[in-house]
């Protein structure tokens, strides 16, 4: 009993016996709640976590999860890509003018008049992909 309690001690005595008893009676009861639990979980009970057991833990028959609570997470919605507007690329050919730079405050002006879709980092990589253009 003491290897399961993690009591490595050897005392034999009425009173040292009674309190390993009690630790695992209380692990006995903790377990019997869980296993209650799990078997609510599913309409048919343990019928079905011995299915589960069979097809998880022994592989010995096909998935079943028909009975599996439904999947009830929703997948993100994928960002369409955004296309610039003509009017983004009249506001945006301003800063074809810098060869070697792109200042701070030349960002910023373009920045207010552009939609919230574009960042600092997306007129930055803009420019660098049309300056030499």
């Amino acid at each position: 009993m003491s290897e399961y309690l993690n009591d490595n001690s050897i005392s034999h005595s009425e009173r040292a016996v009674n309190s390993r008893q009690e630790s695992l009676w209380e692990l006995v009861n903790d377990l019997i709640e869980g296993l209650d639990r799990l078997i609510a979980c599913y309409p048919n009970g343990l019928e079905r976590i011995e299915g589960i057991y069979r097809q998880e833990v022994l592989k010995i028959e096909s998935r079943n999860t028909k009975d599996n609570l439904p999947d009830t997470t929703k997948p993100q919605s994928k960002q369409k890509k955004h296309r610039t507007t003509k009017e983004e690329m009249e506001i945006l050919s301003v800063l074809k003018v810098y060869k070697d730079k792109l200042p701070d405050d030349a960002i910023a002006s373009v920045c207010e008049q552009l939609s919230e879709i574009w960042t600092k980092k997306k007129i930055k990589d803009w420019w660098n992909y049309h300056k030499d253009k």
